[in-house]
């Protein structure tokens, strides 16, 4: 019985292990994932696409936000 953090420290994972296990839980999962995301009740096909857009756009400049623009006229 060994705390978590210690037995973590402990743990080493090369990089051709890693992207193994990455690779199978892709393999395995992608498919459930995608279905998921593309499913009436989570707002197909709007929230996967503005998902795509938050992680894909950076942040907006102070300046630029609509609540500044408007406050300052």
């Amino acid at each position: 019985m060994r705390p978590a953090a210690e037995v973590i420290r402990e743990v080493r994972i090369d990089p051709r292990k890693l992207a193994r296990i990455i690779a199978i839980g892709v393999r395995h999962n992608g498919p459930t994932f995608f279905h998921r995301l593309s499913s009436d009740w989570f707002g197909a096909p709007f929230l996967p696409a503005l998902a795509l857009l938050g992680a894909m756009r950076r942040p907006w400049r102070r300046r630029s936000s609509p609540v500044d623009y408007f406050s300052s006229s």
